[in-house]
């Protein structure tokens, strides 16, 4: 059993001068070490990484919550001159959604276990994004473990959580429904509309695509049947 880890790295400004980046993967008592070398004028390399029998990610009551670490150093003339650092979780998810007596199965099953689901809605815990403060997270998100919860889904009406939420869900092995945010609205489908769609989704699945604790994107809460009947009300 192994896991390929791919690690993608972009520049933000390209100028005439070779840059080497030094990364070191961490996790399960072992390091794994790997140079890029961006050559005058590229901005972007990317390699794969392979660790075998990887310590996987599992939620609350199934397993540990084993999380690896990527260290990202960029130098210059053997100076850092930059560095990143990202955690990220190795684990599989399936949306088991096969015939059964009821009509169809609607069960996570991550690395290949079934998990019964014992999940919360999750709205702004202010509407004052900003003053949300880590001891509130932590608050929060221990009350939710400490009942037994191991799934919450993230509210389309409210927005997009603090990375900070995310990372605490992976620690505490909850997983997270993550809905876009658009909720209860009879959205526009014209062109320009759908073009700002994807901006964002692309956006914000690239910010949290390394956070084992997301297992569902849900594109909206309660939008579609607006565009059934095709306007506001009946």
């Amino acid at each position: 059993r192994h896991a390929d880890i791919r690690i993608a790295a972009k520049l933000d400004t390209v100028i005439s001068q070779q840059f080497h980046c030094r990364l070191a993967l961490s996790g399960g008592s072992r390091t794994i070490e790997q140079n890029l070398t961006f050559d005058a004028g590229e901005d972007s390399q990317s390699t794969v990484i392979r660790i075998e029998n990887p310590s996987l990610w599992w939620p609350a009551g199934y397993g540990q919550q084993n999380l690896y670490t990527i260290d990202a150093k960029l130098l210059s003339s053997n100076e850092t001159i930059d560095r990143k650092q990202k955690s990220f979780g190795i684990r599989t998810v399936k949306l088991n959604r096969s015939p059964d007596e009821h009509g169809e199965k609607f069960q996570f099953e991550i690395n290949g276990q079934p998990i019964f689901a014992k999940g919360a809605n999750w709205v702004p815990p202010s509407i004052f994004a900003g003053s949300v403060t880590s001891a509130d997270y932590e608050k929060l998100l221990h009350l939710a473990k400490g009942s037994a919860v191991n799934m919450l889904r993230v509210w389309g009406g409210g927005y997009y959580e603090a990375d900070e939420f995310y990372s605490l869900c992976d620690r505490l092995g909850i997983m997270v429904w993550q809905d876009f945010m658009f909720a209860c609205a009879y959205y526009p489908d014209r062109k320009w509309f759908l073009e700002e769609v994807e901006t964002e989704a692309t956006a914000i699945m690239k910010r949290l695509r390394n956070h084992p604790c997301v297992v569902l994107w849900c594109g909206n809460n309660e939008n579609d049947w607006l565009h059934v009947i095709g306007r506001f009300g009946s």
